[in-house]
């Protein structure tokens, strides 16, 4: 064997090895949740939407025949859950919840930027909001009515 050959195996092995003995922990950094605050922020950030959704044209009357305070309850656990804060969700899964309400796109985006001021009001940091933000917007296929 050439003699670099065997220098490079050697330094290698002796890297792999202390590489084991002296890993760190890994860093566990805190979940959405415990960033944008936890419960009471959580629920804030419910409350300060809820409002704009009473005051939004786009989507105060699709929520007239909607019993506000389980919907409220609903969406805590809903975003508590989607934010890995221990929660179970226990409402419908979005298409069974949407079904035949023709949630059309322009709604959608409302709802999203209805939900982008209540995080702004309840100073979520950017990366914070972006992430809840991708959340949701991840559910848009679920709940925005299929046009043929």
């Amino acid at each position: 064997m050439h003699p670099s050959l065997k220098y490079w195996f050697a330094s290698a092995s002796l890297i792999a090895s202390l590489n084991g003995c002296t890993s760190l922990p890994a860093h566990h950094e805190k979940s959405l949740y415990d960033r944008l605050g936890g419960a009471p922020i959580i629920a804030s950030i419910v409350d300060d939407f809820l409002q704009q959704l009473h005051t939004d044209p786009l989507l105060q009357s699709s929520f007239s025949h909607t019993d506000m305070t389980q919907f409220r309850q609903l969406l805590i656990q809903q975003l508590c859950y989607a934010t890995d804060g221990g929660c179970v969700y226990p409402g419908p899964a979005m298409p069974a919840a949407h079904a035949g309400l023709g949630v059309q796109p322009a709604q959608f985006n409302a709802w999203l930027h209805d939900m982008a001021s209540a995080l702004d009001a309840n100073c979520a940091g950017l990366r914070e909001k972006n992430e809840v933000l991708g959340i949701l917007f991840a559910m848009k296929y679920q709940i925005v009515a299929k046009t043929d």
